[in-house]
């Protein structure tokens, strides 16, 4: 019990500056209650400049990334602490924007001299002469007085979000929509608090701030204690852990962002009162944690807007994952097929943006800020209720395909050109995989070995081959090579990292193949064609069918059969009728393509090897492709399998394929070798170096492609090994373990044999002491 409470108090330490003291006080007096009122003043300040000053610097690698991070500190340590002397508190940070609350006698003054002072403080500290030039920063604000509702809902398994919203909040909005930069707003309500000397002209339905209050400044509010509360409770899932694993400094990284807006709010708060409005924001926010949880993507934050409010999704910030864009897809998708009762509209966007850790000791937050999040807000500004939009280059960098709707190009503001992108409707299916259009290179060896398993298949005799090696090397496209022979025919199904936990998961798609059933078929017309198939090939299944209904995950009638079988046998049982089945519709000379398996969930890789045992008398060649780790499915030696690990291109196929792919535009003899070389012979990266190449990005340049890749694998570590990793980076691509200890004196980083062995998949062991990264381009992303 002991050891909880202080593993609780360390965590709160290091939460507390990133949770509103307002839900701390909360949580202590009434920590079950959805929903509570607040009277005060409410200022929504919005910063204009940070965009510009991010784009700028962002070409500066780790540098750009660390000035950047030193100019957010300072700027906002400074407003901040002139807006704690009137009792601020922060509730929201939202992008360069700040919501502050102000409560207690003279709210509205306080809040009004809180911005004028901020204001002043801006024109001082907001001219900046940075190493990328000189930028500007100004603000806007808007101010309305009143009573406010606030919210605390969602999953409490998952986290607790702070809401405001209701007609107060919209208010707070609108009246900071109106004000220009370098305006202060007011509403009429807040107007009539503040004494008439104070005001100046009118501008729309508002009145701007023209004069300072005179009040005395205010002790600093003391938070309400957070002993014995759980204010991880009130930090979503990914943000906790990034901020909990101290996983390093700031970066500037490639992301998938999404705007989900929700609205409804207010008509719904005037008819049904407070308590059907936190329904429906519990009901809202639940099913997008529960989209975001299925697939990997993280909920950033919540922000007021007018009659409603925003939800903030990343994919690729904090940490990465492989295709980042087509989880934001899948995600959003899911988001607003399950929308109740306040319509949603979501727009999608991806690209670079600096993320890391801001604000003064007191009151801190980790945010993401470019072009990107913007133009993906703008975007959602053009969607209809019940519509997701996405730019087409999230679009084009997702696995998956989509039923998409393009749109006619419109301008947004901020964007000179025209925005390209589409209504983005149901999920069709997967893109077909590897590259054939153009020769393979490099592969003689690999594909004469896969054209042996398949004569030996046609035979009779089937085999496995298990396909495993690094991403990028190759597998999709030995795999597209063996499919585009002639006459060969094929089912393919891919394992998928975010359903890892759903039974049976790849065998959805296979057994509907084999049936000829499409994928939106509803339950009736599954379970008609899985008949008809047993009656026709082996009526001795058709009691059995109820089992193969499990792995479809499709609804049947019972059988006699089927409620008789002992619960002990039920698994052994479904494994031996599902395969059968297989066997019996599947016939004939037949490749299987199980891609993936090392994200394969325990039931499916229980059944591959069910059905693996089979083969011998079976002319079927079953292809996996896996990554090189222990994960998921690995064949075991029971039955025949030929491994096949490809390695690294030499430097002849590598130059080949850079010759190829740029005929049209070709490189002189010492840029190809360079390109070659940075490469290490993977293929994928050779591939976008080149198209880096074709676009006149500079040789030496990474990427976004390959650099998200790599992203993904290094987020994978620990935070302690991450940072050790990016450490390393320091020292080149080669370096000796006494280098490495010397460098990380005095960091609390593992730096013994074992830590740096687990690193081996980045840095393999290279002689004694001596460790080198595996690839140029890994100690360049690391580095960057």
């Amino acid at each position: 019990m002991a050891s909880t409470t202080t593993s609780l108090a360390a965590a709160n330490a290091v939460l507390e500056p990133y949770v509103p003291r307002l839900v701390v006080g909360w949580l202590r007096d009434t920590p079950d209650q959805l929903w509570r009122t607040y009277v005060g003043s409410l200022a929504f300040i919005d910063i204009s400049g940070f965009t510009q000053l991010t784009e700028r610097l962002a070409a500066k690698g780790r540098v750009g990334a660390e000035e950047m991070s030193d100019i957010l500190n300072a700027t906002f340590a400074d407003l901040l602490h002139v807006a704690s002397r009137d009792g601020a508190g922060l509730v929201k940070w939202g992008g360069d924007a700040v919501l502050l609350m102000f409560e207690g006698p003279d709210h509205a003054a306080r809040a009004a001299r809180a911005s004028y002072r901020m204001r002043a403080r801006m024109r001082t500290i907001g001219r900046l002469s940075t190493t990328s030039g000189r930028v500007t920063l100004r603000m806007s604000v808007g101010i309305h007085s009143g009573e406010f509702h606030y919210f605390l809902v969602g999953d409490p398994a998952i986290h607790r979000e702070l809401i405001v919203s209701g007609p107060a909040a919209s208010r707070t909005a609108e009246v900071e929509a109106i004000a220009g930069a370098g305006e202060i707003g007011l509403s009429a309500e807040t107007a009539a608090l503040l004494d008439p000397n104070l005001l100046g002209e009118t501008k729309g339905d508002i009145v701007l701030l023209a004069g300072q209050p005179r009040l005395r400044d205010l002790e600093p509010v003391v938070r309400p204690p957070s002993d014995g509360l759980d204010l991880a409770g009130l930090i979503p899932v990914g943000l906790r852990a990034h901020l909990l694993g101290r996983t390093g400094g700031p970066e500037h990284r490639q992301i998938a962002v999404a705007f989900v807006q929700f609205s409804g709010t207010d008509a719904l708060l005037a008819e049904h009162g407070p308590d059907a409005l936190a329904q429906a924001l519990d009901e809202c926010v639940r099913t997008v944690q529960e989209a975001t949880a299925a697939h990997g993507v993280t909920f950033f934050e919540s922000d007021i807007n007018r009659d409603g409010g925003k939800i903030m999704l990343t994919a690729g910030a904090p940490v990465s994952a492989d295709h980042d864009e087509e989880r934001m897809l899948r995600a959003v998708r899911r988001i607003v097929v399950r929308s109740g009762t306040l319509p949603v509209r979501i727009g999608v966007n991806r690209g670079p943006v600096f993320a890391g850790d801001f604000g003064p000791p007191f009151r801190r937050t980790y945010s993401v800020k470019g072009d990107a999040i913007n133009l993906a807000a703008r975007v959602m500004g053009k969607a209809q209720p019940g519509q997701v939009l996405a730019t087409t280059a999230v679009i084009e960098r997702s696995p998956s395909r989509f039923d998409v709707e393009p749109l006619a190009p419109f301008l947004v503001k901020g964007k000179s050109l025209p925005v390209s992108a589409v209504s983005v409707g149901r999920l069709l299916g997967e893109r077909a995989s590897g590259d054939v259009s153009s020769p393979l290179v490099g592969r003689v060896e690999e594909m004469g070995i896969l054209r042996n398993a398949l004569l030996q298949a046609r035979a009779g005799r089937g085999v496995v081959v298990d396909l495993a090696g690094e991403p990028g090397i190759g597998k999709s496209r030995l795999v597209s090579e063996v499919l585009a022979q002639d006459d060969v025919e094929s089912l393919s199904t891919r394992c998928e990292e975010y359903e890892r936990e759903t039974a049976y998961w790849p065998f959805r798609s296979l057994l509907r193949d084999a049936l000829g059933v499409p994928s939106e078929a509803p339950d009736s017309v599954v379970m008609s064609a899985l008949e008809s198939a047993a009656h026709d090939t082996d009526p001795s299944l058709v009691p059995w069918l109820p089992l193969v209904a499990d792995v479809l995950d499709v609804e049947s009638s019972p059988s006699p059969e089927v409620d008789a079988l002992d619960e002990r046998f039920r698994k052994a049982r479904l494994e031996e009728v599902t395969t059968a089945l297989l066997v019996a519709v599947v016939r004939g000379e037949r490749v299987l393509v199980f891609d993936d398996v090392h994200l394969m969930d325990e039931a499916s890789a229980d059944l591959l090897e069910q059905l693996c045992f089979r083969l011998e008398v079976l002319p079927w060649l079953v292809l996996l492709t896996r990554r090189a780790v222990d994960d998921g499915f690995q064949p075991s030696d029971t039955y025949p399998v030929v491994r096949l690990r490809p390695q690294p291109l030499d430097a002849a196929a590598s130059s080949s394929l850079v010759e190829q792919a740029l005929r049209e535009t070709p490189l002189l003899p010492h840029q190809v070798a360079a390109l070659v070389a940075r490469s290490g012979g993977n293929p994928l990266f050779l591939r976008g170096l080149v198209l880096a190449a074709q676009t006149g990005a500079p040789l030496d340049s990474l990427p976004d492609t390959v650099e998200a890749l790599i992203t993904s694998q290094i987020d994978r570590l620990p935070p302690d090994e991450r940072l050790l990793l990016r450490f390393a980076a320091v020292l080149g691509v080669q370096f000796h373990e006494a280098e490495l200890r010397g460098l990380l004196a005095g960091h609390n980083l593992p730096t013994g044999r074992q830590s740096l062995r687990r690193l081996s998949y980045f840095l393999p062991q290279e002689g004694h002491g001596r460790m080198r990264f595996d690839h140029q381009l890994i100690r360049d992303t690391a580095y960057e």
